[in-house]
């Protein structure tokens, strides 16, 4: 009978065996291993390329990735070893870290540290030449340049070199005043020029023309293109546009909230342009009047649909 009063105990203490073996289990499920990343910058442009060894997971299960770069989480759930991004500017730190996640949401984190380039690529000879022309490159034609030569550059004169490729141009985040005409350029991306003020591009091969970001434009000149559509409406300082001869030009938008300011107007010789979008409760003057020149076949309205 005294042999019965332990049954109790012995299955409380087996109960309670048990309880502790199962809390271990959880505990073992473990972190996905320790890892190493290495960030590499290109030696010309603003890209950067980071690299990481695999993560190893003690219970084999799944291991996925989140990539964060300077607090931002740039990509999720990824299971590359590699991530290739532009650093957004010359000569910066970035910093951030892999993120190792295992299916039991476990985690393990690397950080890395870059420095972005400073080297700018030029890839077309002309436009490198006229650099050197304006005593802003040193000399040689290695289709690169200091950033730190460019980016309190305010004024370029880029104009007539039998530029086909303005790629570079980007980097000259003070430029005011860029003076391009009279080349082979066919596509042109300022959207990094924000404080252009004038922007000089007439007898070119361009196609398409993006000014959203160009948001202190006053003048823009960009006559004998083939673009086939041109939006300023984001311009709103904008004083002075001609875009005469444009032969594909079917759609223009100068509705920009200041169009009673424009002291210059030219808008002739597109015979595919039949109608301009303007402000409400603007009153265009006639043609050849008040700096206003355009075709007679041409209309005026607040929507061009």
């Amino acid at each position: 009978m005294k042999t019965l009063k332990y049954i109790p105990l012995i299955t409380v203490l087996f109960i309670y065996s048990c309880s502790r073996n199962d809390d271990a289990t959880v505990a073992l499920n473990l972190a996905p291993k320790d890892f190493n990343v290495t960030p590499k910058a290109a030696d010309i442009g603003l890209g950067i390329t980071l690299s990481w060894e695999a993560s190893i997971d003690p219970e084999n299960e799944k291991v996925i990735y989140d990539i964060i770069v300077n607090d931002e989480t740039v990509e999720e759930n990824t299971t590359s070893l590699t991530y290739s991004f532009d650093a957004g500017s010359y000569g910066i730190i970035l910093t951030g870290k892999i993120v190792a996640k295992d299916e039991s949401g476990n985690k393990t984190t690397s950080d890395f540290s870059i420095t972005s380039s400073d080297m700018v690529y030029i890839p077309d000879s002309n436009f490198e030449q006229s650099l050197i022309d304006n005593g802003i490159d040193n000399g040689d034609l290695d289709q690169k340049i200091s950033y730190f030569r460019v980016k309190d550059i305010k004024v370029l004169d880029a104009e007539n070199k039998s530029i086909a490729d303005l790629t570079g141009i980007e980097a000259f985040s003070s430029l005011e005043k860029l003076y391009c005409a009279k080349n082979n350029i066919s596509n042109i991306d300022i959207s990094n020029n924000n404080a252009l003020t004038l922007l000089s591009c007439f007898t070119n091969n361009l196609k398409e023309l993006d000014l959203q970001f160009n948001t202190e434009l006053i003048v823009l000149a960009c006559s004998s293109n083939q673009l086939e559509k041109l939006d300023v409406s984001s311009n709103k300082l904008l004083k002075k546009i001609t875009c005469s001869y444009n032969n594909s030009l079917s759609n223009l938008n100068i509705a920009n909230g200041n169009n009673h300011n424009f002291s210059n107007a030219f808008f002739n010789g597109n015979p595919n342009l039949s109608c301009i979008q303007i402000d409400a409760e603007f009153e265009v003057p006639p043609s050849n009047t008040d700096g206003w020149v355009y075709d007679t076949t041409v209309s005026f309205k607040t929507s061009c649909l």
